[in-house]
């Protein structure tokens, strides 16, 4: 299971508390500063990883081209730094900087969707949904 939207605490309590129970973790709203600053998001993301959860986290960001029947411009003004390669061009060099090993990046960007789309391929294929 993936809880999304969950970086947009002050702390990194709550998202640690939902990958102790075993749930994929998302941070998934990066870009979206009017909401939650991108430091902010970084900060409890790495705590997140220091506790020992880098295995359950997941990334992205959305990215609108129609809001509320809107072109892109609307978003433009709500989100200027969200683009659709943020994460590659502002977040990952950031998390670098502060000290994120690239296996700790490799493994959120890579293996952890692998694992999380794997299962659900493997609980379709044995009849569970």
């Amino acid at each position: 299971m993936v809880v999304g939207y969950s970086d947009g605490q002050e702390s990194s309590e709550y998202p640690i508390s939902l990958a102790k129970r075993g749930a994929f973790v998302g941070f998934d709203r990066f870009g979206l500063e009017f909401f939650t600053p991108d430091e902010l998001r970084i900060k409890n993301l790495i705590e997140v990883v220091r506790a020992g959860y880098r295995d359950q986290l997941l990334i992205s960001h959305d990215h609108a081209v129609c809001l509320l029947g809107r072109g892109a411009a609307i978003f433009a003004e709500l989100a200027p730094q969200s683009s659709l390669t943020h994460i590659f061009e502002n977040i990952i060099p950031r998390l670098l900087e502060l000290g994120l090993p690239k296996e700790d990046i490799e493994a959120i960007l890579v293996s952890n969707p692998q694992r999380l789309f794997a299962n659900a391929a493997a609980q379709v294929s044995s009849g569970r949904k």
